[in-house]
């Protein structure tokens, strides 16, 4: 192997590993060249980076005392999802989501939106908001400075918000077989309810179990939406189990890898890429520059 394609093997390593910080990420596809210069690639097994900065939730500690397993593909029908050791906890057990997440703008047409969306539906500019349900710095970003942006931006119109659930990475499922499940539970919900979505997205960000426990069953789907008041929870779950949105859920895997985002969260806002939980104030740049 020559001088120059180590170097740019240990370029593109560094690079991929600069941009997994603060965040959750799988370890990307490498692309290698030999010496004849063609390419090829290797997919290594997917792992997550855990935070140092995020204050753990409640709900976090609790699952510290419970193992869970489940046996299937998330992004699958639905059949063979089973429970061997998670302890689903009951709405009544569960914290209440923020207020700032209560009675937050959505488009008088929720219905011609794939992907939930907060905002008028008119504003100038919208901003993507790539995460993960099982991922802790999404969950981070969601309690923290995600708030602020809300006020800042969405709730005096200058701005829309379309969270996308990145639950796939190089064609497997992306922080657990049940990450696909997760992402289509809020696909239904934003179908179903949207005037409910985001209380959901802040109840399941709030009580976020840690993301190395296979949590995300239908059953607990559910209990978040009765703390959140979802209307048409049993379609929800019928959704759900059924294997339904699994088209939209590959469509944003897809969409990231278009975007460059690698590592999540990240926003996207006219084809710019940043980091909230590395720089938070490059977000606020961007946004700004977005919506001048």
């Amino acid at each position: 192997m020559t001088d120059d394609t180590t170097r740019r093997r240990l370029l593109g390593l560094s690079a991929a590993l600069a941009s997994s910080l603060a965040g959750c990420s799988g370890v990307l596809d490498d692309q290698t060249a030999d010496e004849s210069g063609n390419a090829t690639r290797t997919t290594p097994a997917n792992e997550s980076v855990t935070p140092t900065t995020a204050t753990d939730s409640t709900a976090q500690s609790t699952t510290d005392t419970t193992a869970q397993s489940t046996t299937n593909d998330g992004n699958a029908s639905g059949d063979g999802e089973e429970e061997t050791g998670y302890q689903i906890r009951a709405a009544s057990e569960l914290d209440a989501p923020p207020a700032s997440f209560a009675d937050l703008p959505i488009p008088n047409d929720p219905e011609a939106y794939q992907y939930a969306t907060m905002g008028t539906g008119e504003a100038s500019a919208t901003a993507t908001v790539y995460g993960n349900w099982k991922c802790p710095y999404t969950q981070a970003f969601v309690l923290t400075d995600f708030q602020a942006v809300v006020a800042q931006y969405v709730v005096p119109g200058d701005l829309d918000v379309e969270f996308r659930a990145v639950a796939h990475q190089n064609g497997d499922p992306f922080l657990g077989p049940d990450a696909p499940r997760a992402a289509r539970a809020g696909l239904a919900v934003w179908e179903r309810d949207p005037e409910s979505y985001w209380e959901y997205f802040a109840t399941a960000f709030e009580n976020q179990p840690q993301e190395r426990y296979e949590w995300a069953t239908t059953p607990q789907l559910v209990e978040f939406g009765k703390v959140a008041g979802v209307d048409g929870l049993d379609d929800v779950a019928l959704a759900v189990s059924g294997g339904e949105y699994a088209e939209r859920v590959t469509a944003t895997a897809e969409a990231a890898v278009d975007a460059g985002v690698t590592t999540v969260p990240r926003v996207v806002v006219d084809g710019e890429v940043t980091a909230p939980t590395v720089d938070f104030t490059a977000t606020l740049e961007s946004l700004d520059d977005a919506t001048a």
